[in-house]
């Protein structure tokens, strides 16, 4: 696990001040638009992607660590951290770090034993 238990616990409870509106993805689905928000053109379109991608990948995270699988749900979180760090620099969300997120993930969603669409 990269990220120590204690700072992933507090990333999960915390979660980030500004959170969207809840977004009700199925893991296959949210994978589908991680995946789809990488390969787009439009720098807009992946920020927007993101956000709405936000909350799940906060449930997703608390899911895999309630099956044990705290090194995944890190794994998630950290990516997901660094995409919000180029959006909180100015930049917008640069397609290698969304393709990052999705393989974690996508990585994080068939550890939990669900299918999951590639990229």
């Amino acid at each position: 696990m990269h990220a120590s238990t204690s700072v992933l616990l507090a990333l999960l409870l915390v979660g980030c001040a500004s959170s969207p509106p809840a977004a009700d993805l199925a893991p296959a689905a949210l994978v589908a638009q991680l995946c789809d928000a990488s390969a787009a053109d439009d720098a807009e379109q992946r920020a927007a992607a993101f956000a709405e991608s936000h909350d799940a990948l906060h449930a997703l995270a608390r899911d895999l660590l309630d099956a044990g699988l705290a090194p995944e749900a890190g794994d998630v979180l950290e990516a997901k951290q660094r995409v919000e760090a180029a959006l909180d620099a100015g930049r917008d969300a640069p397609p290698d770090l969304l393709s990052e997120l999705a393989v974690a993930t996508r990585t994080g969603v068939l550890a939990s034993g669900r299918d999951a669409p590639t990229c």
